[in-house]
């Protein structure tokens, strides 16, 4: 990417008036040394031309009479003015009567013309030094006017009665005037630089003076960009920058009044939306509420009508489950019957009694309302007495036991149905050659006892309704057992959670407290 490069103004200002001040001065200087030189030239020539004129007005009279002496005189006098180079006195015939010069020659061939006007002629002589020169005729009035009184030229006409009798040459060198002129060239060029110099330098100081306050007008804005509202511009009035200033102090006071009402507007509305916050987590906190006594509702009335159906059942089913299984026991062991097939069926009918009767029992233990008993245990007794039969009865059984030693309080009887029911499930699972992890944490105030397994496990859908009561993915049972887990949980003040993944196994944590809650005592519901 190519960067611009980024010239200032004060130096674009400064170049801008650098080049106006040098063309300008140069132009002006050109113009004046012109004319100067012009002026000094043509006062040169003019100059030259008066000496040749008057030369020819006063040798008339030394031309008429021949007065080689009285010319030459004349000539003398003629060098001791200044630049002139030679002067030359000519008859009618372009003979030369007399003659002057400093030094410098002309050409021996030389034949001059007379006329009545005067000639001026420019040229370099061998030398290389430049010459003026001017030829003016000696005109012959007053011998014309004796001749007319005498009689010679009575008869001629009055256009021919001046006679020209010959020319005076006066020529003057131009090298002075060259000199002269070069050295007022470098004089006005030595002026025209120290002009332009101090026209620059000049320049400079008033456009410092100019780009002063506009860069504290660009100061200013920085700040009022970079946050700083309370700056202010010290431009004195006086001018348009001070006008300019004096209004960016009033926006600035403009903005900063602007930006202190959308601060207040600002802060009122994060005060309302901090309450609006507050009063959506009391909302949720009292719909969470609503929810939670809805579903303690929903879990009343089927704990009622639970409840109902199990009084009803018990009633109607324990005395007949009693008897059958009474008579399923006298047949057995009385050897009334004798075939196999018929010892089979009251195999099965005994154990449809017993699966009948745990049935009644689970719904006569959910809607039961019974007391807690609970008592001071430590983790490792209750624990290791409660696996032991669970390991006799399961020889192929893997279990791995990860107990740490700490005291705790619970109902051992109620925690026991807990533990064995969700080990019974972990086997249900597994099979009778699975393996399970049983670990008893410290966790500050709380413990957790985990039962993990290495069976089928679930989905998320089910998981999330594992604890419903009468919810089961079994063929047979009610879908109790879980429900009855949870409740016995709840009533020790704990929670119990689930993570399972399908074809990995599953994992049941409960977490209790190491101490009886303050002021809560004992839960009844179970």
């Amino acid at each position: 990417m190519i960067h611009r490069i980024r010239i200032g103004l004060p130096i674009k200002f400064i170049l801008l008036i650098s080049v106006i001040i040098i063309l300008t001065s140069l132009t002006l200087t050109w113009y004046f040394i012109r004319i100067q030189d012009r002026q000094m030239r043509t006062t040169l020539e003019n100059r030259c031309s008066f000496l040749a004129q008057n030369m020819a007005y006063n040798s008339e009279f030394g031309v008429m009479t021949d007065n080689k002496q009285f010319l030459m005189k004349l000539m003398s006098g003629l060098l001791n003015e200044e630049d002139v180079v030679y002067g030359l006195i000519y008859n009618a015939k372009g003979q030369i009567l007399a003659s002057a010069t400093t030094g410098l020659f002309w050409k021996s061939d030389f034949r001059h013309t007379i006329s009545t006007a005067p000639v001026i002629t420019q040229y370099s002589t061998e030398t290389k030094e430049p010459i003026f020169e001017v030829t003016f005729p000696i005109i012959a009035k007053h011998m014309v006017g004796i001749r007319e009184e005498i009689g010679f030229l009575a008869d001629m006409p009055a256009e021919s009665r001046e006679e020209i009798v010959g020319a005076a040459r006066v020529a003057v060198s131009l090298s002075r005037l060259t000199k002269e002129s070069t050295q007022l060239k470098k004089i006005v060029l030595l002026i025209t630089a120290g002009v332009v110099l101090f026209g620059i330098i000049l320049a400079a100081f008033l456009i410092r003076i100019i780009v002063r306050p506009i860069r504290q007008l660009v100061l200013g804005t920085q700040k009022i960009a970079a946050g700083d509202l309370d700056y202010a511009v010290t431009i004195p009035p006086g001018d348009e920058i001070g006008d300019l200033a004096d209004s960016f102090n009033r926006m600035a006071q403009d903005i900063k009044t602007s930006v202190r009402e959308l601060s207040d507007e600002k802060e009122n509305l994060l005060h309302l939306k901090l309450a609006l916050e507050q009063r959506t987590n009391e909302l949720e906190e009292t719909l969470l509420k609503i929810q939670n006594i809805q579903g303690e509702l929903l879990r009343s009335e089927k704990f009622a009508t639970i409840g109902k159906l199990a009084a009803s059942v018990a009633h109607e089913l324990r005395n007949p489950l009693a008897s059958l299984k009474n008579i399923a026991y006298y047949l057995k062991k009385s050897n009334a019957l004798t075939d196999n097939k018929s010892i089979h069926m009251i195999e099965l009918l005994a154990a449809d009694v017993i699966r009948a009767n745990k049935i009644v029992t689970d719904l006569l233990d959910y809607s039961r309302i019974r007391k807690l008993h609970k008592t001071t245990i430590s983790t490792v007794d209750f624990l290791t007495k409660l696996l032991d039969p669970v390991v006799f009865s399961h020889k192929n059984l893997t279990i791995v036991r990860q107990f740490e030693t700490f005291d705790i309080i619970i109902d051992p009887d109620r925690m026991t149905q807990v533990l064995i029911n969700l080990i019974n499930n972990a086997i249900e699972a597994m099979g009778e050659n699975g393996h399970i992890t049983i670990s008893a944490i410290k966790k500050g105030s709380m413990f957790s006892i985990d039962i993990a397994d290495r069976g089928c496990g679930m989905d998320q859908k089910t998981a999330a309704h594992i604890f419903e009561p009468l919810f089961t993915t079994k063929i047979k049972g009610l879908g109790l057992g879980l429900a009855i887990v949870k409740e016995i949980i709840d009533a020790h003040m704990g929670t119990i959670s689930v993570e399972s993944e399908l074809g990995k196994g599953t994992t049941f944590t409960l977490l209790l407290p190491l101490t009886e809650p303050p002021g809560r005592g004992e839960k009844e519901g179970l």
